[in-house]
């Protein structure tokens, strides 16, 4: 001993210094020797009873690093270390080293030492490798890592060097195997792609042939030949494109892989991150061997949103008119071409829904709409731009007329896209009506086709033309028509057609309109604008060639030609951000969550935050020009049912093709106002359209 100690003694259970208590001994709980009391204690002479140490700092010189000091004596702290991993056997090279120290007893302290050390011997004694065990929790645990070749070794752990008289923990016999899995993924190719042709659509990107689709499920085999690998162990990740996370999908057993051991994993990319309009995914199979090695295999796919494009009939045609989205997902969309244009209807998939085209006998600038007529049938409302003015209702089954074609007693062309909203004329003479306006000289006037009344409803204007596919929204019984003499008229409906306010005065030609319960906005060629309608102060703000407003909330939104800006701004605060896009566009389209697409009109998508920061863009096909507003859908089946999953955008170009792109956000923002061109998928231009209609499911 390096030093005479002296004892306390417990009498009873009353202790006279710190906590020193009692230790059983012997059969009468008695002791001779301090070696009958065991570690951690000592015989008291004076009444020969077992004492338990209290641990002090009265040791000189300290006490060293595993033992402890009670009444300046020195003691072993530890009564041993054990390596909890690895557990004898096969290990792979960097396999977790844990060990752990047990005191003597367990009134004697852990202590926190700043380091054990594992050493790794090979047959003959010398060091392969060693290594430090850091502290990793408060159970007097201690990990790291083994960094050693393959071979069969002997492994243990002590303090660091391993002096002598310290604890040192028995030996573990490991093999370490170093050799990973390794996997193979097989994605196949896709197929099946159409080409186009008549009455069927193209679905290959040119700028990435053989692409997957966003929305597809892709089948993907994996195989190993390695024989001892952890089946269980084995999963599937897909990087997206331009990701910083992946996707994992689900592993199970198959066959037919070309390998020992085959597993096969449905792969949805919809659930894959993707931040561009087309790229790569990467399918990545990883998966351990029985040793913990960790292998993997990773194979790339082309994928792109670009779903379909649609080359449509009379080419050369342009299509600057919206398409409209009837209630089953058909796209109604019409063609600029002079007397050979037509109105087409197709299928979500592409296919044509009318054995042919309907030609009307004049060019589209107006979009069609889709209205109820009398509840039966879904309506196709179709105004060419021919004269004397011809306003048609259409089945949207075939095409066929749903009411003879109404003429109104007036000369001029159509050029703005019908509002579809109710209309009555007496306490029970209440119709869906078509309402826009004919630019004849001198009887301008406004028109409306009421669903089964063989005349038309006409109110004569005052001189201006309505030269602008946007300039006619409202709601039931009323009409707001933007000129082209800088005035916005309001109309009221009685029995007919009537001025109903006084004229709002824009600074220059309206562009289109927007229409909420509390403002009329739109924008001209230098503004973007938005009037009370009934008490308030105006907004006005100059910009350089604004697209057509929408609304978010409460919010405008839309792009401007100085900085290719998208722009959300307050009519109320004059609160305003924006947000590049790097091109002019079409009407922007607020899509479910407040995510925004814009079109630009050099044919690229551009999709926006609410805070309109971008989470993707790209170019469909290079060297189009697009005047045409987008609209969308829902996902849909073959049948026409909504489906959950990715949603389609559509718009067409003045290459005479319709494009549908594959988008995140199915479906309208169904709590803004009006969210795109003519506020919905029907193209109504009405704010007594209910847009819970166009819900769609996540």
């Amino acid at each position: 001993m390096r030093s005479t100690m002296s004892w306390v003694a417990l009498a009873g259970t009353a202790a006279l210094l710190g906590t020193l208590a009692v230790v059983g001994c012997g059969a009468q709980g008695v002791c001779q020797t301090d070696g009958d009391c065991g570690d951690g204690a000592r015989c008291r002479t004076e009444d020969k009873t077992c004492q338990q140490h209290v641990e002090d700092a009265t040791c000189t010189p300290a006490c060293l690093e595993w033992e402890y000091c009670s009444e300046q004596q020195c003691y072993p702290r530890y009564e041993t270390i054990t390596v909890l991993e690895p557990a004898a056997g096969t290990v792979d090279g960097g396999a977790v080293v844990r060990a752990q120290l047990k005191t003597v007893k367990s009134w004697i302290g852990l202590r926190q030492h700043a380091k054990l050390m594992y050493k790794v011997r090979t047959g003959n004694g010398s060091t392969a490798d060693q290594g430090d065990l850091s502290p990793a929790g408060d159970a007097g645990i201690y990990a790291g890592h083994l960094s050693v070749a393959a071979g069969s070794y002997t492994l243990n752990a002590g303090f660091p060097n391993f002096p002598s008289g310290a604890p040192v923990s028995a030996d573990v016999l490991i093999t370490v195997d170093t050799n990973v899995p390794t996997f193979t993924v097989n994605p196949g190719m896709k197929t099946g792609l159409r080409t186009g042709g008549p009455g069927l659509p193209d679905d290959r990107d040119l700028l990435q042939p053989n692409a997957f689709k966003r929305n597809d499920v892709v089948t993907v085999s994996i195989g190993s030949n390695d024989s001892d690998l952890n089946m269980n162990s084995v999963t599937l990740e897909v990087q997206g494109v331009d990701a910083g996370n992946s996707t994992s999908f689900a592993v199970s057993s198959s066959s037919g892989c070309g390998q020992t051991t085959c597993w096969t994993a449905t792969a949805n990319l919809a659930m894959v991150e993707m931040w561009a309009l087309r790229g790569q995914m990467t399918l990545t199979a990883k998966g351990r061997d029985n040793a913990g090695n960790v292998g993997q295999g990773s194979a790339q796919i082309p994928v792109t949103r670009l779903k379909w494009t649609r080359a449509l009939p009379s080419a050369p045609a342009t299509i600057s008119a919206s398409p409209a989205v009837g209630t089953q997902g058909t796209v109604y969309v019409a063609t600029n071409a002079g007397g050979a244009s037509t109105l087409s209807a197709i299928r979500p998939d592409g296919t044509d829904q009318w054995l042919t085209p309907v030609n009307l006998g004049g060019p589209f600038l107006a979009s069609p709409a889709i209205g109820r007529g009398n509840g039966s049938e879904e309506i196709i409302y179709g105004m060419p731009n021919v004269n004397p003015p011809t306003l048609y209702a259409l089945f949207g089954s075939d095409g066929g007329p749903a009411v003879v074609p109404v003429v109104p007693p007036t000369t001029g062309t159509v050029a703005a896209s019908p509002l579809i909203a109710l209309t009555r004329a007496s306490g029970s003479d209440i119709r869906e009506s078509a309402t826009t306006f004919a630019n004849g000289s001198p009887d301008y006037s406004l028109v409306s086709l009421r669903f089964g009344s063989p005349v038309s409803a006409n109110q004569l204007g005052d001189g201006g033309a309505v030269t602008n596919p946007g300039n006619i929204v409202g709601e039931d019984n009323i009409a707001f028509a933007a000129d082209n003499t800088q005035r916005i008229h309001e109309y009221g409906f009685s029995g007919n057609w009537s001025i109903a306010a006084p004229d709002r005065v824009t600074t220059g030609t309206s562009v289109g309109l927007a229409l909420t319960s509390a403002l009329v906005a739109g924008s001209t060629g230098g503004s973007v604008f938005a009037f009370p309608r009934t008490t308030g102060t105006p907004f006005s703000r100059a910009e350089l060639s604004p697209s057509i407003p929408s609304f978010i909330g409460s919010d405008l939104i839309y792009s401007e030609g100085s900085s290719f800006d998208a722009v959300r701004t307050n009519p109320s605060s004059g609160a305003r951000i924006t947000g590049n896009l790097g091109v002019a566009t079409t009407t922007p389209l607020v899509g479910s969550g407040g995510v925004t697409h814009f079109v630009g009109t050099d044919n690229s998508v551009h999709v926006l935050t609410p805070g309109l920061t971008k989470l993707w863009s790209g170019t469909a096909e290079a060297s189009v020009v697009v005047a045409s507003s987008p609209n969308i859908d829902c996902a849909r089946s073959s049948s026409g049912t909504k489906l959950s999953g990715p949603g389609t955008l559509y718009y067409g170009a003045n290459n005479g093709k319709l494009y549908a792109i594959i988008v995140d956000n199915p479906g309208i923002d169904t709590s803004s106002p009006w969210p795109k061109y003519q506020r919905d998928p029907r193209n109504t231009g009405s704010l007594s359209t209910d847009l819970s209609e166009f819900t769609c499911s996540p």
